[in-house]
């Protein structure tokens, strides 16, 4: 799986290399869009479910963690 993703990201070029970067825009249609919105909505759900386990079941340490990313 790791070979997966680093070729992956092997594949992938800087914008630099795209001679037109407003082409990228039209090439995105609005189902591309609107399923990358509902992926991203599924894992910030997931984010936000695991830090209020972690909340409610580490209160002291979630406190102190907290604190020392505000620091």
């Amino acid at each position: 799986m790791a070979d997966e993703e680093e070729e992956q990201f092997n594949d992938l070029k800087p914008f630099e290399s795209n001679p037109n970067p407003s082409s990228l825009e039209s090439e995105v249609t609005e189902d591309d869009e609107s399923g990358v919105l509902e992926e991203l909505g599924r894992e910030l759900e997931r984010i936000a479910r695991r830090i209020l386990y972690f909340r409610r079941t580490f209160p002291d340490e979630f406190s102190m963690t907290f604190s020392s990313l505000l620091a």
